[in-house]
């Protein structure tokens, strides 16, 4: 280990940026398979007086630090913890109010209805509208977030050495 390594063993970034994220939300069945939900339209995408259908493909900024310790000359060990704001608010597929679920059930049918409300009408009131026609929070309006953690174990391969060549001048 060379004197520079031996004295910077210790490294930390702050980053920050612009990416892309895409996402697929599904949701468990009664039968226990898995079914993708932006199909579903399970807050009555398309419907009237309906949100537009959402996009799987968003915009993020993600913004983290990271450490990272490096032991010897052949092996690292790294933290990273990022935060990821994103400018969806569908990434689990529930964003602002519940859709009329005869509504979903008729358009789309029962499964939709069924994701879009899986208490099935045994919570009283629960989901439907109030009195004025708002309808029943779901979700909230903020958009939506997520954060990482990663750790990292790194190892570096040993370089061979190469012998010297005779070169040539010409």
């Amino acid at each position: 280990m060379n004197r520079r390594m031996k004295n910077n063993r210790h490294s930390l970034y702050l980053f920050g940026g612009i990416g892309a994220l895409y996402f697929n939300p599904k949701g468990r069945l009664p039968n226990g398979l898995y079914t993708n939900l932006r199909p579903l339209h399970t807050e009555g995408q398309g419907l009237p007086n309906g949100p537009k259908q959402y996009s799987r493909l968003s915009i993020c900024i993600p913004l983290g630090i990271y450490y990272k310790f490096i032991i010897n000359k052949q092996y690292t060990l790294g933290v990273e913890l990022g935060w990821y704001k994103t400018f969806t608010d569908y990434i689990d597929d529930v964003s602002t109010g519940y859709y009329d679920n005869a509504s979903i059930a008729a358009a789309y049918g029962s499964t939709a209805a069924y994701m879009a409300d899986p208490n099935l009408g045994n919570i009283p009131g629960y989901g439907k509208p109030d009195a004025d026609g708002t309808l029943a929070q779901r979700g909230d309006k903020d958009k939506d977030s997520y954060v990482t953690l990663q750790v990292t174990f790194g190892y570096v391969f040993k370089q061979k050495r190469k012998r010297a060549r005779l070169r040539s001048k010409f």
